[in-house]
């Protein structure tokens, strides 16, 4: 009876993660490590990934006011990326996709995410002050250790009078050695040397786990690295380790009828010389065209303490006005000698890709998309024709000051498109950038003021090249193109044209104008257990950069983001406020205020009892008009979830989440909205070699009176044999309603050896009265 009741119970708690949305190119998505002052890590799986160009991850923590973008890693079908650090903080992170396909067309994910469709929430957990309690003194955090020479040691000193330090378990890749551990007073120290098989090569993971005298689970800690083999490593050096990971896989899509067949082979090296570092990466596909952007990656790095070089494909990160995140394939690096840092990057962040001339003509119709093409070469003067892509390159330098209590910086971007990289293009484009950007920290940084300011020129057609004196005096001789005279521009190009093409599309013509000024100015206090921030931002309508693919302009107002801890760090009350304007320069009919109440509670109880969080956002947007230019609306979004672990003859983690929001439009529109998402899944650890995921999904939204409603169910499980050298895991889930979709994976890796293994994919999901689709593959990894 009672194994019936667990059975029943797994049902009524289903939903996997992969199949919990609804798109034609993602399949999955995976956040990992989601907690406070750690990097977080996405994984996401795709489909029709010959359609996929690039994909853009945009993302923003509770409080912010703009999103923050990053290009995703894409090698094979899976598109991987990473979240700094000091971006992730609680209660949550809101995230949504920007898929820019092979056609040139783009699609959200969420489709109409985030303004037409709420974006995806991740939760953080905040930075328990149990974490500095457990200090793991080795392995450092990824780094390459000799097995020979790993030594794993763990210091309690700082753990408080309620921890049974004797009880401390540890464990390495899941597996406990606690029993092998040496135990000595405030010390912990293992030698897997002495316990053959209990560690190989390759990555693993130590947890250490404390609890307190009652025998209750109090907290744990976890720690990555790198174990490399011995008699490898000392193939070139005594003194040099490294690692590498080599691996090739085959796989064939069927999409809606259409069969692609893909190859691919990867490498990874990472070594350690002294304190010298190197890493790199190849990825090469069958899936490289020149009629898309680059499918191949490639990247080699070097870096000490004071110096860095990466050469190929590389993601630099600037202060997010500048450069944000976006894939510069060429060099990038940095120096830092004492307190003076300097940082660059040069490269193609655009490659190449010829249009399609479509008709020719005598005379120019005067018909969107026709542009004067090569007569000798075509035929006739004029063209109708699918834009290309421009060739575009990017140049970005910061000079700074910086200290463990403040910074000052410089910074320069200029991006330009090569004109006579295609011949099919629409116009040909142009950016700079100048910008500062400062931090100063007081009483140990705990109060912090921040800063930031660029100032950008932009040309929309450089085409024409830069403006003769002649040809501004022709341009500009009647005193009213754009309220400039001869003389100003003339002027301008004195100083400008060493940046910039300078002609009558130059944005701003008067440089002045602060229309491409953007800024903003933080105050932070950090005192008993209140986090408080408050921020000013100044976005011009005209501020561009080729840098940064998601920023909110023609925007200024306050940024208010208060965060309190109660009950010993167990109760967290988030609190948001946001006023913003727009039509800073008069360019639109009226001026619309967005004002944002963001509130969240978030529960940690202790082991053993379940975790909650509450969240509530309010947004109005208005113009004061009532005719058919008015904007009169507000939204009221609820969300609820709670996390529990518990033992029922098995170990389960459950989560149950729910998700409301609801827009009023008293506008002349009256395109009210209301949408809905409950989930729930339950992962289940029943023995050694077997776990289960379950869960059930439903969906219902109602814009402007069109319903669209389903519900999903999956369960699927994970199978750990021979000594967990054969792993394979079995899911299925069924959409019902509005959606009608089955979709059935099949996941199996065997080791062959200690550092080979074969991995197997099959997935199949059929569509109703639509399509029936799958993927097959498989691949190999090698590891010394």
């Amino acid at each position: 009876m009672k194994k019936a009741k667990y059975f029943f119970l797994f049902w009524i708690l289903l939903l996997s993660s992969s199949f919990a949305q609804v798109n034609d190119y993602i399949s999955n998505i995976n956040v990992h490590n989601g907690k406070e002052g750690a990097p977080l890590s996405i994984s996401v799986g795709l489909l029709q990934t010959s359609a996929v160009s690039s994909i853009e991850f945009a993302y923003k923590a509770f409080g912010q006011n703009e999103y923050f973008s990053q290009e995703l890693n894409i090698l094979g079908n899976t598109a991987t990326g990473e979240i700094p650090a000091d971006q992730v903080s609680p209660p949550y992170i809101d995230y949504f996709f920007l898929i820019r396909l092979s056609d040139g067309s783009v699609s959200s994910y969420p489709l109409g995410a985030p303004e037409l469709a709420a974006p995806l929430r991740y939760e953080v957990t905040p930075h328990s002050e149990k974490d500095d309690e457990i200090i793991i003194l080795n392995p450092k955090k990824n780094t390459l250790v000799r097995a020979s020479d790993l030594l794993i040691s763990i210091s309690l000193l700082r753990a408080s009078d309620k921890v049974d330090k004797s009880a401390t378990k540890i464990f390495i890749n899941n597996v406990d050695v606690s029993s092998m551990a040496l135990f000595s007073g405030d010390l912990i120290v293992f030698y897997p040397e002495n316990f053959p098989g209990t560690l190989s090569g390759g990555p693993a993971v130590v947890r250490v786990e404390l609890y307190d005298k009652d025998g209750k689970f109090y907290h744990s800690v976890s720690t990555k690295f790198t174990v490399v083999y011995d008699s490898e490593s000392s193939i070139i050096s005594p003194t040099f380790d490294y690692y590498v990971d080599v691996e090739g896989e085959s796989r064939t899509e069927m999409f809606n009828n259409e069969q692609n067949w893909y190859n691919n082979i990867g490498a990874h090296f990472r070594g350690n010389y002294e304190n010298w570092r190197v890493k790199a990466r190849l990825y090469f596909t069958s899936e490289e065209s020149a009629e898309v952007q680059p499918q191949n990656r490639y990247n080699f790095e070097i870096a000490n303490n004071w110096f860095g070089l990466s050469l190929g494909d590389n993601f630099p990160r600037f202060p997010e006005l500048i450069l944000n995140g976006k894939r510069v394939r060429g060099a990038a690096g940095g120096l830092r000698l004492g307190a003076f840092k300097f940082d660059a990057a040069y490269g193609q962040v655009n490659r190449s890709v010829e249009g399609t001339l479509l008709e020719t003509y005598d005379v120019d119709p005067l018909s969107p998309n026709v542009i004067k093409i090569d007569q000798n070469k075509y035929g006739k003067p004029y063209g109708l024709v699918k834009y290309g892509v421009f060739d575009r390159n990017l140049f970005s330098a910061r000079a700074a000051a910086e200290g463990r209590s403040y910074s000052f910086g410089l910074s320069y971007l200029h991006a330009k498109d090569e004109m006579n990289s295609i011949d099919f293009g629409g116009k040909p484009q142009e950016n700079a950038l100048f910008g500062t950007d400062f931090r100063f920290g007081f009483d140990n940084n705990q109060i912090e003021v921040k800063g930031q300011a660029a100032y950008s020129i932009y040309n929309s057609d450089i085409s024409t090249g830069t403006l003769t004196d002649e040809e501004i005096d022709d341009i500009f001789s009647n005193n009213t193109f754009l309220n400039v005279t001869p003389d100003d521009l003339k002027n301008y190009k004195k100083y400008l044209s060493s940046f910039i093409t300078v002609n009558q599309f130059l944005s701003p013509v008067q440089p002045g104008n602060l229309s491409s000024l953007a800024g903003d100015v933080s105050l932070r206090l950090n005192y008993f257990g209140n986090y408080f921030k408050a921020k000013y931002l100044y976005r011009g309508n005209e501020f561009n950069s080729f840098g940064q693919s998601y920023l909110r302009t023609d925007v200024r107002g306050i940024n208010l983001l208060d965060r309190i801890k109660f009950f010993s760090n167990k109760v967290f009350l988030s609190l948001g406020y946001e006023n913003l304007v727009d039509n800073l320069h008069n360019t639109k009919p009226a001026t619309t205020t967005f004002q944002t109440i963001n509130s969240s509670v978030s529960v940690y109880l202790q082991k053993g009892l379940p975790s909650f969080t509450f969240g509530f956002t309010r947004y109005d947007n208005s113009n004061g008009r009532l005719d058919s230019l008015g904007i009169d609306n507000g939204t009221n979004n609820f969300s609820a979830s709670v996390s529990y672990s518990f033992l029922a003859q098995a170990i389960h983690k459950m989560r149950i989440s729910f998700t409301s929001s609801d827009r009023q439009d008293n506008s002349l529109y009256d395109t009210d909205a209301s949408m809905l998402t409950v989930l729930g899944n339950l992962d289940s650890k029943w023995a050694d070699f077997f776990s289960s995921i379950l869960g059930i999904q439903h969906s219902s939204s109602d814009v402007g009176g069109l319903n669209y409603s389903y519900t999903t169910l999956t369960l699927g499980g994970k199978f750990e044999l021979i000594e967990n050298l054969l792993t394979f895991t079995l899911m299925g889930g069924k959409s019902f309603g509005d959606y009608d979709r089955l979709a059935i994976d099949f996941y199996g890796s065997y080791k062959i050896l200690e550092n080979l293994q074969l991995d197997f994919q099959a997935r199949y999901y059929k569509i109703k009265d639509v399509s029936n689709n799958s993927i097959f593959g498989m691949s190999a990894r090698f590891i010394f």
